[in-house]
Order: structure tokens, then C-alpha cells, then sequence
């Protein structure tokens, strides 16, 4: 532990963690005032082990906590700022800058460096942290993931042998009920709710982010196996190990071939309808944050995307009551897809359609 300078302050200790994902190295040099535990609570939901018990010789990615706002750097750019759940981003060539109230972060891209400043008044206590806090400090860091190589998207993702199926889509469109009842039935989980993507040569792989399934009160009420749940903040959701209630069913890494839009309708049959290549690529774009990205990294992560719409077989979900409560309804609409993914086949109660152009035919 070293102790540093702050003008105006009285010296302050500063302490370092390092955590890792996929190879990933994160170093975290903060001041006492922020809990140790509120950071491993904040990386640990979205999947990166640690703290290492040894420093790494190399550090990718470099998150430095200060004392006061004025320590971060500003960002001086005319880009237009984006907004989302009250936190704002606003994007130069080369930097980046995250608001969220008396919360400050400056991500410098070429240096793969992140200065924070976390009022502790809001931070101190791990209990009370909320999807602000997680989305307004993490952001940064998957901002710099994806220059090494790394993608983010708005998805969760299981897998039969080295097969995944994607499920995307917005809050509320029904990701994670699609992965836990697939879950339930044998399939591997690999995420929740947010996944990486990695391009290898050809091939786009997917890889877990977020490694605990997400449910609200209602839902934890009708889970029958649940052995283990802790709760992140005050906001009513519940982050489940799935390691404790399906031992041996995780997945690191599995390469996409079906890829589903999930969106919940008020009826008693669901329906699985092919999508274009073209509507895919529309709805992936909504779910990747692209609009807060330096233009070089928005760029590779749109090539990314294209990558994985050629690789896979899309789809949108309308799903009906007959999936909820029934995971072998929504296994029967999937488990045809991976057997006969390159034939753009799919069922709805029955019928029989193929794609064409992205248009419907009756069989």
C-alpha cells in the first residue's frame, strides 16, 4: 500500500485490486474511502474473478479511483451526449466521459486507462448500489474490453455442446426466462443478460459476461430449486448462482448458430418467426451500445456484428403463456433449430415456414 498527495487533503492511502475475465487484467487503485468489498461486489456481478491474491506483471486495463472530481480529466468535444437511466455519456475521438450525478469517469482509449471519482456518500455502501451504479462505472471498462478484442451485447446465452443460442433483446423482452427454462431442461448456461463476443479468425465465439441469472421477487417466489440468492442493492432483483442450483451446467466459451429476439405478447401460443439477416442486424445494433463508442471502436464492433449475422440463423420470438411455466414448450420450438441450423427451418404450433429473403412461406 502506497500513500499519495491529494491537493487540499490530508494524505490518503491508496490500495490496489486486481481482477481478470477471459485474460483480461484489471488493476483498481483506489482510496480507503471506497469498501473493498463494494468494488468485488460490482466486478464479481459482472463476471470477473478476483482479487487476485498476487499482482499481475501486466496490467490491460488500468481503473484509478480519486479523491475529488476535479482529479478526472474533462472531455472537451462537441459529440452529442447520450443518456441512459439518468447516466450520460459523451464521446470524443479517443475518450470518453461518464456522468451520473456527483459521479465522474474519464476513459482514455489509447492509454487504457479509467480515472473515477465515486462519491463516497453513494458508493460506501454495497447494499444500496443500483443499476446506476453498475452501468455508470462498468461502462467504461467494456468500453476499453473492446479494444482488446472483446464485444459486448445486450444478451444472455446458453449452450448444447459447443452450440449456443443467443437470446437479445431490451429490458423486459423475456432473455433471461428464455435461458433458465433452456437451463432447466439440460442445456449449459454460459450468461445473463449481457454476453461478450469474440471474433476468431471467422468465427464469432461467445463468451459469459454477467455470470448469475437475474430475477425479480415474483419470479423467485415460483423457483422451485433455488438453494443460494443474493441481492445487490434495493431494487427488488435477485442474483442467482446457477452453479448452486444446476452443478457442472456452466459453459465458457460456445460458438452462436441461432440467434432469438424474445418479446412477451399477451396470448396463449407463442410463435417462432425467421428473421433476415438485414432485421438482425437492425436489432442488434439497439442492444450493443454503439452510440456512446469512439468512432474507431463503434466501427470493429459493427463488424463484429456483421460477423455473427452471417454466422447464425435469426429469429423472433413472440412468446405466448404456453412457454411460461412449460420450459419443454420452448425447448421443442429450439431444439429443431440446432439440429437443422443451416436450413432456416422453424415451427409455430405445428406449421412448418421457411425463410426466404426474410419473407415468410407456408410449407
Amino acid at each position: 500500500m502506497e500513500t499519495r498527495r491529494i491537493p487540499g487533503t490530508v494524505i490518503a492511502k491508496r490500495t490496489t485490486r486486481v481482477y481478470s475475465l477471459h485474460g483480461i487484467i484489471l488493476q483498481v487503485t483506489s482510496d480507503t474511502s471506497l469498501p473493498e468489498q463494494v468494488l468485488d461486489a460490482i466486478f464479481h456481478y459482472f463476471g470477473w474473478y478476483g482479487p487476485l491474491l498476487e499482482p499481475s506483471p501486466e496490467v490491460d486495463i488500468e481503473l484509478v479511483v480519486v479523491h475529488t472530481h476535479q482529479e478526472v480529466p474533462s472531455l472537451h468535444t462537441t459529440c452529442p451526449i447520450v443518456e441512459y437511466n439518468g447516466v450520460v455519456f459523451q464521446r470524443g475521438l479517443q475518450a470518453l466521459s461518464v456522468t451520473w450525478e456527483d459521479t465522474r469517469l474519464y476513459v482514455d482509449v489509447p492509454a487504457q486507462k479509467i480515472w473515477a471519482y465515486l462519491p463516497p456518500d453513494k458508493w460506501a455502501d454495497v447494499s444500496q448500489l443500483t443499476i446506476e451504479h453498475l452501468i455508470s462505472l462498468m461502462h467504461g471498462v467494456l468500453v476499453l474490453v473492446r479494444k482488446l478484442g472483446f464485444f459486448p451485447l445486450h444478451a444472455a446465452a446458453v449452450a448444447q455442446g459447443e452450440d449456443a443460442v443467443l437470446f437479445c433483446g431490451p429490458k423486459g423482452s423475456g432473455k433471461t426466462t428464455m435461458a433458465y427454462a433452456l437451463v432447466q431442461q439440460g442445456m449449459r448456461f454460459l450468461s445473463d443478460d449481457s454476453i461478450l463476443l469474440e471474433p476468431e479468425d471467422t468465427t464469432v465465439y461467445v463468451r459469459p459476461l454477467r455470470r448469475y441469472f437475474a430475477f425479480t421477487t415474483e419470479d423467485m417466489q415460483k423457483l422451485e430449486r433455488v438453494r443460494a440468492a443474493f441481492q445487490i442493492g434495493a431494487r427488488s432483483k435477485w442474483y442467482v448462482d446457477v452453479s448452486m442450483l444446476y452443478e457442472g451446467q456452466e459453459a465458457e466459451r460456445a460458438i452462436p448458430v441461432v440467434l432469438i429476439f424474445p418479446e412477451i405478447v399477451q396470448r396463449e401460443r407463442s410463435r417462432l418467426l425467421p428473421l433476415s439477416s438485414e432485421e438482425a442486424m437492425q436489432r442488434l445494433i439497439g442492444q450493443a451500445g454503439l452510440l456512446s463508442l469512439p468512432p474507431d471502436l463503434a466501427t470493429k464492433h459493427l463488424h463484429v456484428l456483421s460477423q455473427l449475422v452471417r454466422q447464425v440463423d435469426a429469429y423472433s420470438l413472440e412468446a405466448g403463456q404456453d412457454v411460461y411455466g412449460h420450459p419443454d414448450v420452448l425447448e421443442s420450438f429450439i431444439e429443431p433449430l440446432l439440429s437443422t441450423s443451416t436450413k432456416h427451418k422453424c415451427h409455430d404450433s405445428g406449421q412448418i415456414h421457411t425463410r426466404q429473403s426474410g419473407r415468410m412461406y407456408r410449407a
